[in-house]
């Protein structure tokens, strides 16, 4: 079997919605493409980084700054690329 190159994930620039907030920040798409990771049934979880959260209701204060944040795919409402 041939050896493969590894292939670092694309970041995409993303809005992500929950009911009570907005986060802003950078998705890595796999092999499979961010489509094929969010509708992947074997995890649970979506990994963000360079995260900026806001409340929905006031979108331009930024409530807080994280490097890397966890989200669970069950929480999202939408999510804008």
């Amino acid at each position: 079997m041939a050896d493969r190159p590894l292939r670092t994930p694309r970041l995409i620039a993303a809005d992500i919605f929950t009911t009570s907030y907005r986060m802003s920040g950078k998705v890595a798409a796999p092999l499979t493409g961010l489509i094929g990771h969010l509708n992947n049934p074997t995890t649970s979880f979506v990994d963000v980084e360079d995260v900026y959260l806001s409340p929905i209701h006031q979108p331009g204060r930024i409530a807080a700054h994280y490097n890397m944040a966890r989200l669970v795919k069950a929480n999202m409402a939408a999510l804008l690329l």
